[in-house]
């Protein structure tokens, strides 16, 4: 049997490989090939059925999840736009943050500059 993420083969004593998923494992691995999209994620969609009824019995690397669910993963990958919430609103939150330093920081000049003419 092979890893349903990087189709290498796994070893049934291999401590790094998760043989058994729980259901919300498998649901939330399901949700993030819906969105990703790629091969990986195909490749698991067209077996999502069987998946989910227990039919097909998935196996992967530990390591191979993380990395497909990492959103900091699929943000930095580039290869297509993501579109996640929680990526989305991360997005938000610095640039709010970011530009929040900037006001500031042109405050603090202001400030020090009607210092300086005092």
């Amino acid at each position: 049997m092979e890893c349903i993420i990087c189709e290498k083969q796994v070893n049934n004593a291999d401590k790094s490989v998760v043989h058994k998923p729980r259901p919300q494992g498998l649901i939330s691995l399901l949700s993030y090939a819906e969105k990703r999209q790629d091969k990986a994620g195909k490749r698991i969609l067209q077996q999502k059925d069987g998946i989910l009824s227990g039919n097909v019995k998935v196996k992967f690397h530990y390591n191979c999840r993380k990395s497909y669910t990492s959103l900091q993963n699929i943000v930095y990958s580039g290869r297509r736009k993501v579109n996640f919430p929680e990526v989305i609103n991360q997005r938000l939150l610095v640039k709010s943050f970011r530009l929040i330093l900037e006001l500031c920081a042109s405050f603090a000049i202001k400030v020090e500059q009607r210092k300086n003419k005092i």
